[in-house]
């Protein structure tokens, strides 16, 4: 008698570090937040950073995630001059990313959305493309 074992193994998904970046777009940046709280993969995390918008994005982002607020790490550059342009924000970007514990990091800014199921495929595609350094995706109207 021949005996058949079939073992299934899950892989688990791979985590993601979301970067964005806000500045006076509250409308627009809710859309981009619903479609991250909406998304079937859940092992992800939010890095919000603030270039010192006249209307903080802060509370926004609180209200949308309530119920993620442990994924979410907030940075402000304290700059309203802007006077330091991109190097404040780069930095904290910079800060961000060499504290993630995460295998994928994308930016999505506060005017896009991500397409239901994006963060799932996307760590799928880098399991299936374990070597890849970067992916691109297109804008879709």
């Amino acid at each position: 008698m021949k005996i058949a074992i079939c073992i299934y193994v899950t892989i688990p998904a791979m985590k993601i570090t979301i970067l964005m970046a806000y500045y006076e777009r509250p409308r627009m940046m809710q859309f981009a937040l619903q479609s991250l709280r909406d998304q079937d993969h859940t092992d992800w995390d939010l890095v919000f950073v603030d270039d010192s918008s006249p209307t903080p994005g802060e509370p926004i982002v609180k209200n949308i995630l309530k119920d993620h607020l442990d994924k979410v790490r907030f940075y402000h550059t304290n700059d309203p001059d802007k006077r330091h342009g991109a190097s404040l924000f780069g930095g904290c970007w910079n800060d961000a990313l060499l504290s993630a514990d995460s295998d994928i990091a994308i930016m999505l800014c506060d005017d896009d959305a991500l397409f239901p199921n994006y963060l799932l495929s996307l760590s799928k595609w880098y399991e299936n493309n374990a070597t890849a350094q970067y992916s691109y995706g297109h804008v879709v109207p």
